[in-house]
């Protein structure tokens, strides 16, 4: 008998001639229901992180564009103010025109897939001296309002689409992937993956069996039906 501290070292049993391989067709029915299941598992777990990848992505891209939006809005609002100050610089004259003072709103806008329509408001344009008061001061009161379109730039809007097309073939596909799985069977998971390893081992213990295993795991993906990996 060994000692309670000596390591006991088993030799593997390698098998001596002919070994049978004698099982049922549901043996070999449910390792290809786990081989299967391992499949679409894995092919679910690398979809939700391809997904939640894209929803990154979405979500820089939304950031991009807020950005330019609000580079754009800066830039109109100033270049109303140059075009207003031109008027009344025709209208009124330099030295009355100096005397105007404007402020410029920017209306909600309306966005769409391709642009982003604007009203840009001269909310408060008065001359310091004319007719009428304001604040008890004589004043002329002045009003206009423009249009402006922002137009979303192509490569921004394309890789907006691309991402919203590649999200929804990825939720297509999961939605392919829990429909296998509640196909596969009422058999509890654990007793499946168990059954399907001890059938494995004895078919991995002879060519015969080797080559039917084989059979059984090979191109899971275009047998059960899903889209090739992207």
């Amino acid at each position: 008998m060994p000692k309670t501290k000596d390591v006991v070292m088993l030799a593997p049993v390698e098998p001596v001639g002919e070994v049978r391989v004698d099982m049922s067709k549901e043996d070999l029915v449910v390792v290809g229901l786990v081989e299967i299941e391992n499949e679409l598992n894995k092919r679910h777990n690398e979809a939700r992180s391809r997904l939640s990848d894209c929803h990154k992505a979405k979500d820089a891209l939304g950031q991009q564009k807020a950005k330019l939006l609000q580079k754009w809005q800066a830039g109109v609002v100033k270049e109303v103010l140059a075009f207003w100050q031109a008027h009344l610089k025709a209208a009124l004259g330099s030295g009355r025109a100096k005397n105007v003072i404007a402020t410029v709103a920017l209306g909600c806008g309306d966005s769409k897939d391709t642009e982003f329509d604007t009203v840009v408001q001269l909310s408060e344009s008065y001359e310091t001296t004319g007719r009428g008061r304001v604040d008890g001061r004589q004043y002329q009161v002045f009003s206009a309002s423009y249009g402006a379109t922002f137009m979303i730039p192509d490569d921004v809007r394309e890789t907006v689409r691309t991402i919203e097309e590649l999200c929804q073939s990825i939720r297509q596909e999961e939605a392919m992937i829990l429909e296998i799985k509640q196909k596969l069977g009422s058999m509890n998971r654990f007793e499946r993956q168990l059954r399907a390893e001890l059938v494995k081992a004895r078919l991995s213990s002879t060519d015969e069996g080797r080559k039917l295993l084989a059979v059984i795991t090979q191109d899971l993906t275009d047998r059960i039906g899903l889209p090739a990996p992207q």
